[in-house]
């Protein structure tokens, strides 16, 4: 039985960029192809994408490509989530639209709709 979509678990930050913007740049082209749903559920390191403007020119072309990338895959009809505890544990107020969920009840039920999930 194929795929109805993909979740893509992104659980890496700043701290890991090339690993989390290659994941998202995946996740926007899979949106783009329009042909299955796609969902993005950011959790621990990774909601530090949602974060405000980054100074920092080590971080602040990444973090905005991220956040650029995030859109797009929302523009596209893909949703975004981010886990209301990662986000509570770093004090992040989201800089975009996303909407806020427990991230195992996600996943669960992206798992019981024959969903793929992808982490990294």
């Amino acid at each position: 039985m194929a795929s109805k979509g993909v979740l893509y678990l992104l659980l890496s930050g700043p701290a890991n960029t090339a690993h989390a913007l290659e994941l998202l740049r995946l996740a926007e082209s899979q949106a783009g192809s329009g042909d299955h749903g796609v969902a993005v559920l950011l959790q621990g390191d990774a909601v530090a994408w949602l974060a405000g403007g980054d100074s920092d020119e080590a971080t602040g072309a990444p973090l905005a490509e991220a956040q650029s990338t995030l859109q797009v895959i929302s523009e596209l009809g893909g949703a975004v989530f981010a886990c209301s505890h990662s986000l509570a544990e770093r004090g992040i107020v989201p800089a975009l639209k996303v909407r806020e969920a427990l991230a195992p009840q996600r996943v669960s039920q992206a798992i019981a709709r024959s969903w793929q999930v992808i982490s990294g």
